[in-house]
Order: structure tokens, then C-alpha cells, then sequence
């Protein structure tokens, strides 16, 4: 009994050596892609109870499809909601995402506030500090009573989720419970998108402009999610390189390491498939298996390769042309499966079928 627990300890002590060094590798690699993570948003403790803590918000108007609703209905709805608030203070946030970069307005008051973010932040992470931004001036500004409206319903309802919030959407809530115990009241609504109010409208221009101009604020922070998403895109980035980098056969037939999609239902005919592009098969390899050297081709006198076979052999040029079969063998052998079922024909009509 106590070699076991002797074990026990020290097998968890191996998983917790292991653990604290494959984090150690991590970091090292994450280093390697000259890429500063600094800025990440810490998950910070919640400062009121989820059963206790009141965070108000109205996504009425989602109930309405957007594509079944004309602009002229969803504005007259918004404008109807927002009479019902007339004395709070109306504070409109956006984020915008493009290829110039990152950026978010808060927009109240005829005054605007735009925002800068590092480029492989997301457009959530953009509407969502837009909207801690504005709770935040609320806060300074004493508001007691105030409305922010956002055209993003996953912002609002990521925000809405009091048990288990991302690192944004906590400091979100945390802010209001401060508010809340100030007796500031805050409503998050959502508004639609290019329906023509003036404040959303505006918001949206601002956002855009804030990506380029140098009167936007920048704030250097990002998410969990951001930080997986630029390292995916990195770490693809640096697979495609080795990749076409490689002499390998298969990547002659697929230049690119984005999945083909599975077109094939028989499993013969992808297994198939599978040995021509890697150029493995019965007819070009078994000498391996007779500890030979590899088969000439009787017609040509050319060692037989799938690229001989399928490209270049004399003896089956006619075969070829009649089935209308490609000059390359990324069409031959490539997703398309108008050409894999004459590849199929191809192999059964010159009797190589059953020699793959």
C-alpha cells in the first residue's frame, strides 16, 4: 500500500515537472514569432456575486429578422424605444475590423472618442472596449443616468452572460457594479446597424476613421481569443512555408495545406486517391518488397512513378486522350471529382486499377 502511494506522488510530481516544461517551451516558442502578448486582458475576480449583481439590457429589437425587416420599420422601432428613454444620456459605441487595422468610437454628447487597436485584435475585442470605455466616462462624468447602444448583440449578450464571462465581458461587469453602487443607472442596448440614426451612424464613421488617424487613443490590450487567432494565422503561415519549402511529392499535386474537401464516398477509391497523390503504390513501389531495383517501364524504359504513369507514358497517351484526363497532376489527382472519376476510368480501362 505505501509503494503505491509512493508511485501515485510521483507519477503526479512527472505531470507537474512535465507541465512546467512544456509552458516553458511554449513560451520559448511564442518568442519565436516576435510576437508581444504584453497588453493580454488578466480574467479579474468578480466584485459582486452573479446571483446579486443587477446588469440591465435590451435586445428587444433582435427579435426582428433583419433581412425580413425594412430600414424604414427598424429605425421607426428604434426611434419608438428610445423615446422611452428621453432622459438618459445616450452614449453610441461601434468597432471597426479591416485590413488597415483596429479600431472603436464612443460617440455622445456631438463628441467623439475614438480608439486604436494592435492590428490582429478582433472586432469583438474592438465593440466590447467601446462599451467599457463609455462606462468608464459614465463613471468620471457622474452620469446617473445613461444608454448605450451598440449594433453588436454578441457584445451585449457575451456582457449578459454573469457566469461565465470572458476577460472583457468581466471588466465590463465589474464596471457596472461599481456603477450600480453608485446609484448610476446603466442600460446596454442593442440598435440595428445602417438604418439611418444619426448617433449609430456617426459612431460607425468614427470607428473607421479611428484606424488611421492620430487623434484616435491607442490601447495597447487584447484578448485570449485575439492572441489564439493571430498565433493560428502565424503558425499556418509558417506551415505553408515549410511546406512549399519541401520537395515532396504530394505537395506538387496540393501547393497549399488548406484541406480539400472529402468528395469521395467509397473507401476503395480513396485509398486510391491517397497512394497516387503521395505517389506510394503497389505498381511503383513492390520492388521494395522483392529487394530489387525499381521497375523500367517496358514502353518508355523510364523508371514507373505515378507522374510517368499518369503524365508521360507513350503506351497509354491514347487512353489518356480519350478520357479527356489533364497534363498536370494537380488537376489529375486534385479535388475535383469530374477528374478523379476519369482518373478511376483511366486506371480500370488500362488495367492499373488493382496495382495501386
Amino acid at each position: 500500500m505505501e509503494r503505491r502511494m509512493q508511485n501515485s506522488t510521483l507519477q503526479k510530481a512527472r505531470r507537474i515537472h512535465n507541465n512546467t516544461t512544456s509552458n516553458l517551451e511554449n513560451t520559448i516558442k511564442l518568442n519565436n514569432f516576435k510576437f508581444n502578448c504584453s497588453g493580454v486582458l488578466k480574467h479579474e475576480h468578480a466584485i459582486t456575486p452573479p446571483w446579486v449583481m443587477e446588469l440591465h439590457s435590451n435586445t428587444d429589437l433582435s427579435q426582428h429578422i433583419k433581412s425580413e425587416t425594412m430600414d424604414y420599420t427598424f429605425r421607426n422601432l428604434t426611434l419608438s424605444l428610445l423615446e422611452d428613454y428621453q432622459d438618459y444620456i445616450k452614449f453610441y459605441t461601434d468597432g471597426s475590423k479591416t485590413e488597415a487595422g483596429v479600431g472603436a468610437s464612443v460617440y455622445f454628447n456631438n463628441t467623439p472618442k475614438m480608439i486604436k487597436f494592435p492590428d490582429f485584435c478582433s472586432i469583438y475585442t474592438a465593440e466590447a472596449y467601446a462599451i467599457y470605455h463609455a462606462l468608464e466616462t459614465i463613471q468620471q462624468l457622474k452620469i446617473d443616468k445613461a444608454l448605450i447602444l451598440s449594433d453588436s448583440l454578441s457584445t451585449i449578450n457575451s456582457i449578459s452572460n454573469i457566469n461565465q464571462p470572458n476577460a472583457i465581458s468581466r471588466m465590463i461587469q465589474n464596471q457596472i457594479s461599481l456603477l450600480n453602487h453608485n446609484n448610476q443607472n446603466v442600460l446596454l442596448v442593442w440598435i440595428p446597424s445602417h438604418i439611418g440614426i444619426p448617433g449609430n451612424e456617426t459612431a460607425d464613421t468614427y470607428a473607421k476613421r479611428a484606424i488611421t488617424s492620430p487623434e484616435a487613443s491607442l490601447v495597447q490590450i487584447c484578448s485570449l481569443g485575439d492572441i489564439k487567432g493571430v498565433l493560428q494565422s502565424l503558425t499556418l503561415q509558417q506551415w505553408q512555408h515549410r511546406w512549399t519549402s519541401s520537395l515532396t511529392k504530394l505537395n506538387v499535386i496540393k501547393p497549399s495545406i488548406n484541406p480539400w474537401p472529402t468528395l469521395i464516398t467509397k473507401r476503395r477509391h480513396e485509398v486510391i486517391v491517397n497512394r497516387l497523390r503521395i505517389g506510394h503504390t503497389w505498381l511503383t513501389h513492390n520492388f521494395l518488397m522483392r529487394h530489387e531495383d525499381p521497375t523500367q517501364c517496358t514502353t518508355c524504359g523510364e523508371i514507373i512513378t505515378v507522374e510517368h504513369v499518369l503524365l508521360h507514358c507513350r503506351k497509354y497517351v491514347d487512353t489518356k486522350t480519350s478520357l479527356n484526363i489533364p497534363d498536370h497532376l494537380y488537376e489529375i489527382l486534385g479535388p475535383d471529382l469530374k477528374n478523379f472519376n476519369n482518373t478511376l476510368m483511366f486506371l480500370q480501362q488500362t488495367k492499373l486499377y488493382n496495382l495501386i
